[in-house]
């Protein structure tokens, strides 16, 4: 199973190195950038499974980067954790509302760390999961609809012609109550003075 792979952004080149090896032990790919720009940079070019930013950056600070990722529709699903000295309420608040997935204290409890990093990837498998499903189940929609159209297009084709004139005129209008209507019927001349009509009803007994 391939490993893991995080983008971890600082501009403490120290915290970095330790933040870096302290998680590369615990099993996972490392990246790293020094600045919000070259995360971004390195995040387009190959998305990172999570991001562990810090806020306080020159340029492109940790929350325009969780801006810019998360308003990025090929990388808003990559969950974002802050790790950060600044543990102000409204800084907190702020990164949750930006999207991020989580917002941790330095300096970092590497225990801590990796719990939060697991549960968020956790959380991202399963959101995964279900955009997967999702997708096969409207993909199996779309089949199944032009499958019925197709049946429904052939019941009509095979229903009768309306008679306009002769002894016996006939009109009908097909309203089936869904999308397929199983029920069909047909008439004409026997000869002889005679004029058949048949219906038949195969309501209820599904699509086959």
């Amino acid at each position: 199973m391939a490993k893991q792979n995080l983008l971890l952004v600082d501009n403490d080149t120290q915290h970095l190195r330790v933040m870096e090896v302290s998680l590369r032990k615990a099993g996972y790919a490392v990246t790293t950038a020094r600045s919000g720009s070259e995360a971004l940079t390195k995040a387009s070019g190959s998305p990172p499974d999570l991001i562990v930013s810090d806020t306080a950056m020159p340029g492109v600070d940790g929350f325009e980067l969780c801006s810019q990722l998360k308003s990025d529709m090929r990388l808003r699903e990559i969950p974002f954790v802050f790790l950060t000295r600044d543990g102000a309420v409204e800084s907190k608040v702020r990164g949750l509302q930006l999207g991020a997935e989580d917002y941790l204290p330095k300096p970092f409890d590497p225990v801590l760390l990796r719990a939060r990093i697991g549960a968020s990837l956790d959380r991202k498998r399963l959101g995964d999961a279900e955009r997967v499903a999702f997708a096969a189940l409207e993909e199996s929609q779309g089949k199944l609809a032009a499958e019925l159209a197709e049946a429904a297009a052939y019941v009509q084709s095979v229903l009768p012609a309306p008679l306009m004139a002769g002894p016996v005129t006939a009109s009908w209008q097909f309203l089936p109550s869904s999308t397929l209507g199983g029920d069909a019927f047909g008439y004409g001349s026997l000869g002889d003075d005679l004029f058949g009509i048949c219906l038949l009803d195969v309501c209820g007994h599904g699509v086959g």
